[in-house]
């Protein structure tokens, strides 16, 4: 009886947990789709970003960073710099994802962001009712995804263009894997440990599962861009 009383409860704080994920994921795509869109229309910082290589590398600098101090440091920071932190990720990917609409047309961009999302639900319906532990498959997919990032660089030098659409494709199918995976884990992580809604616990884990599958979903969308979006015929410099 004791049990049945407080699971409602339980149920709910698991529930808080989860859309507080969703909300951040939200919150960083806006901020991502909304930089890089400000950006395509601004075709002069547009291109003093682009054809600054300085630049380029100072972005990639620190986006490396952020992603390594979120993934080894997150319990040695303050909530406020750990959010700040994600939000300017979300907002240097936005800078990066600029360019994308002066290579694809617009209606192309669009239908693959909806598929994108329709392609999240099926993730999440699969991640959050299949019973079974996916922590092996993840750890496997984890591990090949490292050799076909290997792979797809030792391709640069080549430019097989059947190499680089099969490294696509197995790209698409693992981290659909790993985003399964992660959601799983965002479930089993939320039953396993006390959480209170504005407690420190709560806010770390939510911005970092909320981060690996933005960076999950972000990777899908630049791989399905990559085989199915629509070029322009021409590009301006």
């Amino acid at each position: 009886m004791y049990y049945k009383k407080k699971q409602p409860y339980y149920i709910k704080k698991i529930n808080i947990y989860i859309q507080n994920i969703y909300v951040w994921i939200i919150c960083g795509f806006s901020i991502t789709s909304i930089t890089s869109w400000f950006l395509s229309k601004n075709y002069k910082i547009l291109k003093f970003i682009f054809l600054n290589k300085k630049i380029l590398f100072l972005i990639t600098l620190s986006e490396i960073l952020i992603s390594l101090i979120l993934a080894n440091m997150i319990n040695k920071l303050k909530n406020n710099t750990i959010i700040s932190l994600f939000l300017m990720y979300t907002m240097l990917n936005g800078v990066i994802l600029s360019s994308i609409f002066l290579i694809y047309t617009l209606k192309s961009i669009i239908i693959l962001i909806l598929f994108i999302i329709i392609n999240f639900i099926l993730m999440n319906i699969i991640g959050l009712k299949y019973k079974n532990d996916l922590t092996n498959l993840g750890e496997i997919s984890s591990m090949l995804l490292i050799n076909i990032v290997i792979s797809n660089i030792l391709n640069s030098w080549t430019q097989n263009i059947y190499i680089s659409h099969f490294i696509s494709y197995i790209n698409a199918i693992l981290f659909s894997l790993i985003m399964i995976w992660d959601i799983q884990k965002i479930t089993k992580f939320s039953k396993n440990i006390i959480l209170t809604e504005y407690s420190s616990s709560f806010i770390k884990n939510s911005i970092l599962s909320s981060f690996s599958i933005y960076l999950n979903l972000f990777n899908l969308f630049l791989i399905f861009l990559e085989i199915f979006g629509k070029k322009f015929t021409y590009f301006f410099y």
